[in-house]
């Protein structure tokens, strides 16, 4: 099989999944890879270039700051919350579930940034939004086949998108100060 990723990001996922699955069959070491789809929720720092777009926007929106769009914001991501990430993975462990290629951690939840941009304005009437110029290398739409997840996982049931988004919202709210105050997100 040869692989082909569109972009540098997915060539680093790719190389450590093969390192893993090396591991694994080298060693006859059971493990099972996650492919983690756009996680969110509490804990997440919002504060830095590379953070997730909706604690980021909840951020900016918070502070009052103009919300920056890359794009017409049409594009779609399979949004995962982060308790949902970690009944998967909680599951994984207790019971000793492995597999011999990469699982998707999502379940085919795919939402437009667009469609977070008016979740977002319920909360923050006054939010500022500008679209600027799509990244380059970013995908315009993606969504996961959920069926091998919910094969392997039946009896986790994923946090809804619209339950997480305020769960995310409440925690930095909660939380602004330390944010504000800790180690920067750089250090």
């Amino acid at each position: 099989m040869v692989l082909k990723p569109l972009t540098p990001y997915a060539a680093s996922k790719m190389a450590g999944e093969a390192l893993s699955l090396a591991y694994a069959k080298s060693y006859e070491m059971p493990v099972t890879t996650f492919r983690f789809f756009n996680i969110f929720g509490p804990w997440q720092r919002p504060d830095h270039a590379y953070a997730a777009v909706i604690p980021k926007w909840i951020w900016q929106a918070m502070e009052k700051q103009e919300i920056i769009v890359h794009g017409d914001g049409e594009q779609t991501r399979d949004f995962t919350s982060a308790a949902t990430a970690v009944a998967v993975i909680t599951s994984a462990l207790e019971n000793k579930i492995t597999h011999p290629e990469p699982v998707n951690l999502a379940f085919g939840n795919r939402i437009s940034l667009n469609e977070i941009l008016l979740d977002l304005k319920a909360f923050f009437p006054d939010m500022r939004i500008k679209h600027i110029e799509t990244r380059t290398g970013d995908v315009k739409d993606s969504q996961n086949q959920p069926t091998l997840i919910k094969s392997l996982f039946p009896d986790v049931m994923p946090q809804s998108f619209k339950d997480a988004l305020v769960e995310t919202k409440n925690w930095l709210a909660e939380n602004s100060s330390k944010i504000l105050n800790g180690p920067a997100a750089t250090d």
